[in-house]
């Protein structure tokens, strides 16, 4: 599959929180559900019954296409990339306390890879943000989350991230829910109060189950007040977003394929208007 056929749309059958955001917009009973009424106020605003992406753009809502990229995806080039329509990319940073991806590409004088991705993304507007896959099932301990912070801001680039930071959630200590929900509470705030840049938490439904579902209640408030980049690959996100109220992205393949990424790649929808809001600080 190529970027080309990556197609956004809902229908008839359809619900959730962009079959909602449509129907605010259109001055209909917003239900979430896409029913007979809608598909008559879909019909009558653009001639089909389907709410597609110039649809929801020309409501003010748009739905971007975005990348994140690892080591396994060196020599990306952007100016390609940026031409295929995607408008945002994260780019993973460090693992853990001591893992840095710290690849050099193939450009004379690349020292650090991430770092020119995130240089050459920006410069083709690409908005750009960093991440770190947490690891609270190594080196478990109080200090643990704080260490790993600070290990992710002494590589990131200030200058050159324009999206939140953003928290991997898909380890933990087995049955140790609270341990691991505390985890991720210290590591975020750490990392905002040291940056007064938000975070956004990125899990999978069953990384969740596995390690965040029964904590305690005062610390899954904490951990969903921050917004959330689903991983779901089903096309129904909607089913998976519990116990937030809603997604700001959904990666919705781990195998994708884009112009410009050497080999395969996750690609993933902004939630409608998503991405502005998280370029704007306005989710959190």
């Amino acid at each position: 599959m190529s970027n080309s056929d990556y197609v956004w749309e809902r229908k008839r059958g359809d619900r959730g929180q962009e079959v909602r955001r449509a129907q605010l917009a259109l001055g209909i009973s917003a239900d979430g559900i896409f029913g007979s009424q809608t598909e008559q106020a879909v019909i009558a605003y653009h001639g089909s019954p389907i709410i597609d992406r110039c649809m929801m753009y020309s409501l003010g809502i748009p739905i971007d296409l975005g990348v994140d990229v690892s080591s396994y995806q060196v020599d990306t080039d952007w100016e390609r990339v940026s031409r295929t329509g995607v408008t945002f990319a994260w780019r993973k940073v460090t693992e853990g306390q001591t893992h840095v991806n710290g690849e050099k590409g193939s450009e004379a004088g690349d020292s650090v890879a991430f770092i020119r991705d995130a240089i050459r993304a920006r410069e083709n507007d690409i908005e750009v943000g960093f991440y770190h896959f947490g690891r609270p099932d190594t080196d478990v301990g109080s200090s643990d989350a704080k260490a790993e912070a600070q290990h992710f801001l002494s590589y990131v680039v200030p200058d050159v991230c324009s999206l939140p930071y953003a928290l991997d959630v898909e380890k933990g200590v087995s049955g140790d829910y609270n341990y691991n929900a505390n985890w991720v509470i210290n590591w975020c705030e750490f990392v905002e109060q040291t940056t007064s840049k938000p975070v956004i938490i990125y899990t999978a439904r069953w990384a969740f189950n596995s390690y965040l579902k029964h904590a305690d209640d005062k610390f899954i408030q904490k951990i969903i007040s921050r917004p959330l980049w689903l991983a779901d690959y089903d096309g129904n996100p909607d089913d998976e977003v519990a116990p937030w109220e809603e997604y700001a992205i959904n990666q919705f393949t781990g195998s994708g394929s884009i112009d410009g990424v050497n080999g395969n790649c996750d690609v993933n929808w902004s939630a409608g208007g998503a991405l502005r809001k998280l370029v704007n600080g306005g989710y959190c």
